[in-house]
């Protein structure tokens, strides 16, 4: 028998056992890869989830919010009755111009009168 019968009878019994192992530890890596695909999936899932769940709960905070502030309509009204109250405000203090003066000039005179009976 020389080398090169030797050669073949070798590689044809090592090629059968390496076309099998071959195959084996593909189908082996592909498992493994399809289990990393799925841990990955899940947890990208659960932070997906986890941001999702924290974003509904500010929408409710902020809903709940703008639940108490008034409309565009009743913010307008409250404007317009400002506005009045501050046209009547400034009536108001004009005619209690006149009130002060009297009021300054009775304390004037109670005090000269306070100092006439003092002498």
């Amino acid at each position: 028998m020389s080398e090169l019968d030797l050669f073949f009878r070798v590689w044809a019994g090592i090629t059968p056992f390496a076309t099998l192992w071959g195959a084996y530890m593909l189908s082996r890596r592909k498992a493994d890869l399809e289990a990393l695909a799925g841990k990955a999936e899940k947890t990208d899932l659960a932070a997906v989830s986890t941001r999702l769940t924290a974003a509904e709960a500010k929408l409710i905070q902020v809903i709940k919010e703008m639940e108490h502030l008034p409309s565009r309509e009743s913010s307008h009204r409250m404007e317009m009755t400002v506005q009045r109250l501050e046209g009547q405000l400034e009536v108001v203090i004009e005619r209690l111009k006149p009130v002060a003066r009297i009021s300054e000039r009775l304390q004037e005179f109670l005090l000269e009168q306070a100092g006439a009976k003092g002498k």
